[in-house]
Formats: structure tokens, C-alpha cells, sequence
């Protein structure tokens, strides 16, 4: 069974109501004779319907039906509303860094084939709408294997900050065209690649000068629009400091 067919006949059975909201799937070993598919190609398939936020999984608990709990949901919105994309850079250059270097210590080698995984797919993708989705699966992915869940909940929830600020008109200007998309995703392999080398200090180096350069090109990209017509609640680190 081809991988499409595979993901095809998995998403009938998340829909099928036979799990309910949140409920957890059967083990691997259950899906894939169910399925009468591969272990491999049912991962490769639970990873396209995670990225599409369809399931979630939690090492050692299993997979869910749904979207991951968003941690913490209430006040998101309000937050969103209330900043901006160069203050959500500000937080991920504070955590991101170290998040990679404690990912380095602890991650498992199933979190790290993951994580390799969503690289090769931010340098597969063909728009800034794909890339954007596994982008944010990528930097969540490296935050759950600190197995340190107050650090996953504050970067899920920088990650969901994404889609209230004003980064979505800024997403084009950050990575397009193709060869910045590319770029971003060598710096993604580079400190990936620290982290399964086990080599923390090196993760965090990279890791850093990934978020610096993306922030870097938040600030051109925010200026750029202010220079024309300044949107509704979109403000300039000089409006924050002000």
C-alpha cells in the first residue's frame, strides 16, 4: 500500500467516530494489521495526520484523536491580541536556544528521527503555507524531548501565538522566496543534527544563530510594511519601547 493510500485509510478510521474526541488510537502493532500495512509506512502516516493536527502523540501514553491540548488555552487570544511577532522572537531566542541544548541530553532516538523527519519536510516544501506548518511541528517536537512539560506548554503556546499576531502577513517576507525557505531549513538541520550528535553546547550555538537571523528578517520584513501602511495592531519594536 502506497503511503497515500496509507494516510487515506488511517484518516478513515480517525474520522470514524469509533475513537471519539481524544480517544487513543490502537498500539502500532494493532494499526498495522488492521491496516495491513508496514510499521514504517503507518509512522510515516501518523506524522502527516499530526502535522495536520489530526492526532497527537505523547511518548509513552500513546496516540490521540484530535489536536493536542493547548497549554495553557485560556488567554491566548487576549495575549495574541495584545503583541506582536518581534516579541514572540524575543521569547523563542530566550528558550529555543537552551531548549536545544537540553533536547541534546535527553532527547530518545525516536524524538530525534522526528525531528529529522520534519526537517526533510521544511526542505521539501513547496510553499511558505507547507513550510510554516512543518516549521512549527519541528520546534515543538525539539521542545517535547526535554521531557520538561512547562517548557513544551510555553512553546506550543508561542507556536499558537503565530496564528494571532501578525505573523501571517509577514510569513511570505520571511521565507520566500525558495532559496530563504532553504536556508532556514539547512539552519534547521545544522542544530538538529548537533542534537542527535549529542553535542548540547553545539545545538545551542546553532539553534541561536537560527532564531537570531529569523528575527533579524522579522524586523526588516515589519519595517518594510510600516513604511507603507502600518496594520492594525502590527507595531514596530520602536513602538514597543516607546
Amino acid at each position: 500500500m502506497k503511503l497515500e493510500q496509507a494516510e487515506a485509510a488511517l484518516m478513515r478510521l480517525v474520522e470514524s467516530g469509533r475513537f471519539g474526541p481524544g480517544g487513543r488510537l490502537p498500539p502500532e502493532r494493532e494499526l498495522c494489521g488492521q491496516l495491513g500495512i508496514s510499521r514504517s509506512t503507518l509512522r510515516k502516516a501518523l506524522d502527516l495526520l499530526e502535522a495536520r493536527g489530526k492526532i497527537w502523540r505523547h511518548v509513552g501514553r500513546g496516540t490521540f484523536v484530535g489536536s493536542r491540548p493547548k497549554k495553557p488555552a485560556a488567554g491566548l487570544m487576549d495575549i495574541g491580541l495584545a503583541t506582536n511577532p518581534m516579541e514572540l522572537m524575543e521569547l523563542r531566542l530566550m528558550l529555543e536556544p537552551q531548549v536545544a541544548r537540553i533536547a541534546a541530553v535527553r532527547a530518545s532516538p525516536d524524538e530525534i528521527a522526528y525531528m529529522l523527519h520534519c526537517v526533510r519536510k521544511c526542505e521539501l516544501a513547496a510553499d511558505s503555507g507547507t513550510y510554516e506548518l512543518w516549521d512549527g511541528t519541528l520546534h515543538n517536537a525539539v521542545a517535547e524531548a526535554t521531557h520538561n512539560s512547562l517548557l513544551v506548554s510555553v512553546l506550543h503556546s508561542a507556536n499558537e501565538l503565530r496564528k494571532l499576531t501578525a505573523w501571517g502577513r509577514l510569513r511570505d517576507a520571511i521565507v520566500s522566496p525558495r532559496d530563504r525557505l532553504l536556508h532556514w531549513s539547512r539552519q534547521h538541520r545544522a542544530f538538529v543534527e548537533a542534537i542527535a550528535e549529542r553535542n548540547p553546547e553545539r545545538a545551542e550555538r546553532l539553534a541561536r544563530v537560527h532564531v537570531e537571523e529569523v528575527f533579524r528578517r522579522i524586523t526588516d520584513a515589519t519595517h518594510e510594511v510600516s513604511s507603507t501602511v502600518q496594520p492594525s495592531g502590527l507595531r514596530t519594536l520602536e513602538d514597543t519601547n516607546s
